[in-house]
């Protein structure tokens, strides 16, 4: 009996040898592990996580909110050097004129003459190395724009552009331009926008002229007097000022904002020798080329004079804007209070240095070789800059991604082959460092193992994890967004992190973070049941890093500068998790916090770089939600984004999940959660706007007081109305303040007139943003603003037997828009507003129309009517003399004077509460039939 036990039990020991040496044996049959991580352990584990991520973004804002010491002028200011005091006069005094639309006394009287007066006592003390050139521009013409997803034409005339000319007295042949704009939007006093810029270069200017150091090339300083205008002012620079022709490269000022940081948004095209100035001379450098790239997919619904320069001027240039408190941005509260001490400092050592680079470069002349290429540039919270050339940042990408798939192809093959005479503690074997270490441990028990997992099963393994982070992700994004965002939506706070942005990580961040761990518990019995924790978190470890490294390759291929940040994510926690653990011989199950330590600080850099972006995106977008229009779902929208940047930040963490007790981790995410959603719908905290004096965080709306007429075929008046328009500019449109106005218990939201573009005075032709069906319209009486607009048909010929020439003369205020909509079967095929085949407007389908749109502007008052024709052609071939071709529609806007507000806006604004800012002022609108 004791010989047959002992048979038997010889005859067991190789299997029991098999389930205690070889991982793959036993991750395939073991039901249950215990987490690495104990109950406790676990808690603190992540609560050291959630400590790095809170670390890194605090770091990331104390960064974004230091300015140097202002610097303050005596009686005699030195030349070569920045003052902030000088500045900040300019800056107030311009200011002080109140908001300055093109064509208003402010702009081209005031603060014009400023400006000139200014620059002419620089003159008076000009150091004899330099000659300083003064010209006020008068300039007319017209363009096609393409902006916020619509085609348009613009057409100016007589606006004012104040530009100067400092180079050496010897004299120069190329030049270097910098640009800024004082005029304002409506009702906006503009300090931010963009006054700080223009004060900035009136200092420069002091500065530089005054300065004994010389210069190679000339410096251009654009004052321009209509960017607000829709870019008129740079346009008629670019296109017709004799200086224009001797720029090599320009520096565009301007704002989202007021105050903060002046960013790099956009370089080029291509000429990466200005990035490499930058970089090399700025005292402050921060920029990106994901800026550049977030703005050239239009994520931001916003143009500058940047894009005239490139594009009618063919020249390269840096376009730099300050992005911060974008609440007051084209409002009344851009004051100059709202720039905080040293942010002009800032700026202006900045600018100075790079300007006076750009001046001094023999690039500018002749970049040579470096005309073509781009540059792959980032700073890291303005510390360190990185640049190099995208074709080398394609080389690096393809390099990391390939030694991800190399290392993950080894390591399968590692698995595949398995170890003999092996001995694994727990049943697993991490990496090469681990399997020396077990072949160690097992020449002293010379205990036999059995190969039982196939590289295939590995890579199945990793398909399951594959399908798990997808997953991931769009449970993540579903309960953010539909299950948290629009209920919120739903039950009136939508907008509730407008003000209090703070209420993302609550009720956006925390809720993505549950769902992740969360559906790691939910897959975990489901595509990983019987392995073991620790192998679980190397497959997604591996997983991610081979999703990563395809997505590097795929964003490299697009030619997106972007991909460095993707190259980060597989760089750096391949170096740390893989090499440096191989190196050390360190693995999970024998120093589990050194390998924390190594996990965390292999995601450290590309966790700092991300969320610098993240930080300086939302700090652009949350403000930008607010003016965004009528049609887009901010909460969805934001919700969306917010979890799409937890996932990203957060992949590398899914694996981490397994190897800890998440208890104690889910029950508090739970209960801040639910404390901040109770906070939100049932405390003041959740409501979106405020009127806080010192910062402000208000809803914008427009109130435009109109009147309408209507114009047949005989030229009979057939219908005329007038009334107040209220026009919102948000999601939420009128539900915080429907019940607060008596007039709007008197309007109707049926206002769709009779002419072209829905019969409605659109300042610019984005109904498919500020939709006119979340519109109301209160009846008034009749307003009779002056100038009034008085078009005239001065001719009507054929030019061929199917091509009718109509022209047109007009005489009204400095703002106007013309709407074109032939009928049917007719075709508007060419005008002289510009040559070539006209673009429509976008128009809704259900509209039945085709219209096009012209926006007209002028400084002075001409001495002669705007004169213009349009040729209409006729797809029947012939012209019936009585046949309606075309409907026409002249608006006019009445932005400042005595004539821009009226006493019934009066009476309505009497009444705003203290977190509303309106933009208000009186139009006109007829439509005629021809």
């Amino acid at each position: 009996m004791a010989a047959s036990m002992q048979a038997l039990r010889r005859r067991r020991q190789p299997q029991e040898n098999i389930d205690k040496s070889n991982y793959a044996s036993r991750h395939l049959t073991e039901e249950s592990f215990a987490s690495p991580f104990g109950y406790y352990e676990s808690f603190f584990v992540w609560l050291l996580i959630f400590g790095l991520y809170l670390g890194v973004l605090f770091t990331i804002g104390s960064r974004f909110h230091l300015f140097p010491k202002p610097r303050t002028a005596d009686n005699r200011p030195v030349g070569g050097v920045f003052y902030e005091s000088l500045a900040r006069r300019h800056l107030e005094t311009v200011t002080s004129f109140g908001q300055r639309p093109a064509g208003s006394e402010a702009n081209e009287l005031h603060a014009k003459n400023y400006i000139a007066k200014e620059l002419l006592t620089f003159k008076e003390h000009l150091h004899e190395s330099k000659e300083m050139l003064i010209d006020v521009q008068n300039t007319s013409g017209s363009f096609h724009l393409y902006f916020i997803h619509t085609d348009f034409y613009s057409v100016y005339k007589n606006l004012k552009n104040v530009v100067v000319k400092l180079g050496p007295a010897s004299g120069a042949t190329h030049s270097v331009l910098m640009n800024c704009h004082y005029d304002t939007m409506i009702d906006a006093i503009g300090a931010g926008d963009d006054m700080s810029s223009c004060a900035v270069m009136l200092e420069i200017a002091r500065s530089l002229s005054q300065s004994n150091k010389p210069l190679m090339h000339n410096i251009i300083f654009l004052f321009n007097g209509a960017e607000e205008n829709l870019l008129q002012g740079s346009h008629g620079f670019i296109t017709q000022h004799p200086w224009a022709k001797s720029i090599k490269a320009f520096i565009n000022l301007d704002s989202a904002g007021a105050g903060g940081w002046e960013i790099v948004f956009q370089t080029g095209p291509q000429h990466p020798w200005l990035v490499k100035v930058y970089i090399e001379s700025a005292v402050y450098p921060s920029a990106s080329v994901i800026n550049q790239e977030i703005f050239e997919l239009g994520l931001v619904p916003a143009d500058t004079d940047y894009r005239i320069f490139r594009d009618y001027g063919k020249i390269p240039g840096l376009d730099i804007a300050y992005i911060s408190n974008g609440y007051v941005y084209h409002t009344v509260n851009d004051v100059p209070a709202t720039i905080p001490p040293g942010c002009l400092q800032r700026a202006g050592e900045n600018l100075l240095s790079i300007v006076q680079a750009l001046a001094t470069n023999p690039k500018l002349a002749d970049p040579g070789d470096d005309r073509h290429g781009s540059m792959v540039f980032y700073d890291v919270v303005g510390l360190v800059v990185v640049r190099y050339p995208k074709r080398i940042g394609s080389i690096l990408n393809c390099i990391v991604s390939c030694c991800a798939f190399i290392l993950l192809w080894k390591k399968a093959g590692r698995v595949s082959t398995g170890m003999q005479n092996t001995k694994v503690e727990n049943g697993f074997i991490e990496n090469d460092a681990h399997y020396r270490k077990a072949n160690r441990t097992a020449e002293a028990s010379q205990a036999p193992v059995m190969t039982a997992m196939s590289g295939y099963a590995h890579l199945k393994n990793m398909l399951a994890a594959c399908v798990a982070t997808t997953a991931t992700w769009i449970v993540c994004i579903l309960v953010v967004s539909v299950g948290v965002a629009l209920p919120l939506s739903l039950c009136g706070r939508s907008l509730f992190w407008y003000t209090n942005t703070y209420t993302i990580w609550p009720l956006f961040v925390l809720p993505g973070s549950i769902s992740i761990i969360s559906m790691q518990q939910f897959l975990k019995p489901r595509l990983f049941k019987g392995l073991h924790p620790v192998y679980v978190e190397q497959i997604f470890f591996d997983t991610v890093l081979c999703e990563l490294a395809v997505a590097n390759l795929i964003l490299t291929y697009l030619g997106l500068g972007m991909s460095y940040l993707v190259m980060l994510w597989v760089l750096l926690p391949l170096v740390f998790r893989e090499c440096v653990t191989q190196v050390a011989i360190i693995h999970w199950q024998d120093n589990k916090k050194l390998m924390l330590m190594l996990h965390l600080g292999g995601i450290l850099v590309p966790l700092l770089s991300s969320l610098y972006i993240i930080y300086m995106f939302l700090l652009i977008i949350i403000p930008t939600m607010g003016r965004v229009g009528t049609t887009v779902h901010p909460d969805l929208a934001l919700a969306s984004l917010v979890t799409l940047f937890v996932l990203s930040c957060c992949q590398y963490l899914f694996g981490l999940v397994y190897l800890c007790d998440m208890r104690p981790v889910t029950r508090t995410l739970a209960a801040v959660f639910i404390i901040g959603l109770l906070a939100v719908l049932f405390t003041p905290l959740g409501f979106p706007f405020s009127g806080d004096k010192d910062s402000p965080t208000p809803q914008r709306f427009s109130h435009v007081h109109i009147n309408r007429e209507n114009y047949n075929l005989k030229g009979d008046m057939v219908h005329s109305d007038s009334g107040l328009w209220y026009l919102p500019q948000d999601y939420l449109k009128d539900q915080l303040h429907k019940d607060h106005f008596s007039v709007y218990k008197t309007a109707t939201t049926e206002l769709r007139g009779a002419g072209p573009y829905y019969g409605l005075p659109y300042f610019i032709p984005i109904l498919h943003l500020l939709n006119p069906r979340d519109s109301k319209y209160m009846p008034t009486p009749a307003i009779s603003p002056e100038p009034k607009v008085e078009p005239s048909l001065i001719s009507r010929h054929s030019v061929s037997p199917d091509v009718l020439r109509l022209t047109f003369q007009v005489k009204g205020p400095d703002h106007m828009t013309v709407y074109i909509s032939p009928q049917p079967a007719m075709t508007l095929v060419g005008w002289s507003i510009l040559p070539g085949t006209p673009l429509p407007v976008y128009t809704f389908p259900d509209m039945n129309e085709t219209s096009y749109f012209i926006y007209y502007g002028h400084g002075e008052t001409p001495q002669e009517p705007w004169q213009f024709h349009f040729d209409i052609q006729a797809t029947t071939g012939h012209w019936p003399g009585d046949q309606h071709i075309v409907d026409i529609a002249f608006s006019g806007y009445y932005v400042h004077g005595k004539h821009k507000s009226t006493p019934e806006l009066d009476e309505l604004h009497q009444n705003l509460l203290p977190w509303m800012v309106p933009i208000s002022f009186s139009a006109t609108y007829a439509s005629y039939q021809f």
